[in-house]
């Protein structure tokens, strides 16, 4: 009895509805039963679907490590932006008090 409920981690085949995915062709990067391993990927480079998943999972896992790195770099960054406009704000506005200071002293000398 078919419950058209798929368990959790089983792919079908999109040609042969009643096979499961076990393999993934290398060559075609695409997902393969055993009917198709036969008729369409005879000869190519096979993999064990377990074996793929593991590898992929690993590279994900990185990707996400290098992005989290790349992150903290990018907002590392960004503070030490804020803190260098922050200090020539100040330098701005001290030069510019400096600047009123001087022509008050030299209107007060005329």
């Amino acid at each position: 009895m078919d419950t058209g409920i798929t368990p959790v981690g089983q792919v079908y085949c999109s040609k042969h509805t009643d096979k499961l995915i076990e393999y993934f062709c290398r060559v075609c990067q695409d997902l393969v039963c055993p009917k198709c391993m036969f008729e369409v990927h005879n000869g190519h480079d096979l993999a064990q679907l377990d074996e793929v998943t593991g590898i992929v999972r690993q590279k994900v896992s990185d990707l996400r490590a290098l992005m989290d790195s790349t992150r903290q770099v990018n907002d590392d960054n960004l503070s030490f932006v804020e803190h260098r406009r922050d200090e020539v704000t100040r330098m701005k506005e001290q030069q510019l008090y400096y600047i009123d200071y001087g022509f008050e002293e030299v209107i007060k000398k005329l």
